[in-house]
């Protein structure tokens, strides 16, 4: 899943990522990242449709106009900003 949602995105650490490892490395990348991430990984839902959901998050980078464009329409609230400095 995370190969075939990284080809097109415009995630700027995924664009990065995949021009310098390639999808299958990204990939591998991505999901390292998110089962060291803390909470119940029961807890974890994908999804196409919001059908049943009691809450939804999301996030997108500020330089993804039209994905926080999509947010807006669907009355995402903004709750927090991460900053994240690489060098």
């Amino acid at each position: 899943m995370f190969r075939r949602v990284a080809v097109g995105s415009l995630d700027v650490a995924t664009r990065r990522d995949l021009a310098a490892m390639g999808a299958d490395s990204q990939a591998r990348g991505d999901l390292a990242f998110y089962r060291s991430c803390p909470g119940k990984r029961s807890w974890r839902r994908l999804t196409e449709t919001a059908d049943g959901a009691d809450r939804i998050t999301a996030t997108t980078d500020v330089s993804n106009i039209p994905m926080a464009a999509a947010f807006d329409r669907a009355n995402y609230q903004v709750t927090d900003v991460r900053l994240v400095f690489q060098r």
